[in-house]
């Protein structure tokens, strides 16, 4: 556990949070934001898991988005929900952050999924072990925070490994 954050008035944690988190350990703040259906599931019946939410849920999400220098999704959730892993609002944002997706997707549908420029890059780490080397090496980039956005494999693998 990296630590408890200190929360802004807006509920964002502050910059001196990830900023303390990364001096002490050289690693990103790591957040796991994750949204669920009154019945507890992270989907719908039909399998629907894009919008379960509302917008001033997805406001806050732009709000995260920001303030997090990495974003990561699962790769079932990137084949499904296909988001763009981008901030919104505003529009012009100056700094998108960095695309990560948890798993192994072919090439050609990791472009397909995520078109343009912007660098994607997929990790995979298992153990604990390997997710230690993964946020020291993204700490070393100068990734400050990471969001790590759904996918219930993704979630459950990084609150296992004690990296959330």
């Amino acid at each position: 556990m990296l630590g408890r954050a200190m929360k802004s008035m807006s509920g964002v944690p502050t910059s001196c949070t990830w900023a303390t988190v990364r001096m002490r350990t050289g690693r990103p703040y790591v957040l796991l934001k994750m949204a669920m259906t009154l019945d507890g599931k992270i989907a719908t019946a039909s399998g629907e898991s894009r919008w379960i939410t509302g917008p001033a849920a997805r406001k806050r999400v732009q709000k995260l988005r920001q303030w997090c220098d990495a974003i990561m999704v699962g790769g079932e959730t990137a084949r499904l929900d296909r988001p763009g892993l981008i901030v919104r609002e505003p529009a012009d944002w100056p700094c998108q952050p960095l695309k990560l997706i948890y798993g192994r997707l072919p090439e050609a549908e990791l472009k397909a999924l995520f078109p343009g420029p912007c660098a994607v890059r997929q990790v995979a780490p298992q153990t604990p072990e390997e997710w230690l080397a993964m946020l020291q090496t993204l700490g070393g980039e100068g990734i400050g925070a990471l969001l790590l956005e759904g996918g219930g494999e993704l979630a459950g693998r990084a609150l296992a490994a004690g990296a959330v």
